[in-house]
């Protein structure tokens, strides 16, 4: 799944500041914790984390860096109507 945008425009839009460690932290969490497979997971985990993914991709969602209309469509594609 992409994102509609860069997260990384996102946060400066908004008036955050990338140099501020706490948000390249926030940032790159949500960058690196996505796996191959798709779904994202907790830092101490190995593996996608179905919870996580959902809540991931509901702040996404909510901060408008993905179409909820291409996930669910996505989504059936996968698994169907």
């Amino acid at each position: 799944m992409r994102l509609k945008r860069d997260p990384t425009g996102f946060v400066q839009k908004e008036g955050y500041d990338l140099s501020d460690e706490r948000v390249k932290k926030i940032v790159g969490a949500i960058i690196s914790s996505q796996l191959e497979d798709g779904g994202w997971r907790p830092f101490w985990a190995d593996k996608s984390d179905p919870v996580y993914t959902v809540l991931t991709l509901k702040l996404l969602a909510f901060m408008d860096m993905l179409k909820v209309e291409d996930l669910r469509a996505r989504v059936l594609s996968i698994y169907g109507k």
